[in-house]
């Protein structure tokens, strides 16, 4: 069974309206005295991968948060992995977390000692 589906028409609205959401991502860690953070996370709809309009990276010391206000249908996204201070590699490695928060109410939330990934579009 195939199934085509088309559209046309000259209508520039937005399909899931232009309410607006207060996205505030967190990020931390658990040693903070072993370890920074490098967190990467949108600040509108990327293009690619290499979006730097819409994506930003940066090392941080924990905690991180960054507030901004984005429109329904933006896809939000949150990576974040610890970054140890010292030379060499640390055995035991920081546990980081991270979270994405929408109008005041924690969305979604992850912990890991490697990498935390969380994504989710507003609206949706």
């Amino acid at each position: 069974m195939n199934i085509l589906l088309l559209s046309c028409g000259d209508n520039e609205k937005d399909v899931l309206g232009s309410e607006e959401y207060k996205v505030n991502y967190e990020a931390s860690i658990d040693k903070p005295d072993l370890y920074d953070l490098k967190v990467v996370y949108t600040v509108g709809n990327a293009t690619s991968a290499t979006d730097t309009k819409n994506i930003k990276e940066e090392t941080v010391p924990s905690p991180f948060s960054h507030e901004l206000t984005l429109k329904a249908g933006t896809y939000v996204s949150l990576s974040v992995h610890p970054v140890y201070k010292g030379e060499g590699v640390d055995k035991n490695e920081g546990k980081a977390t991270g979270s994405i928060t929408v109008n005041g109410r924690k969305e979604i939330e992850k912990t890991n000692n490697t990498l935390v990934t969380l994504g989710l579009v507003l609206g949706i």
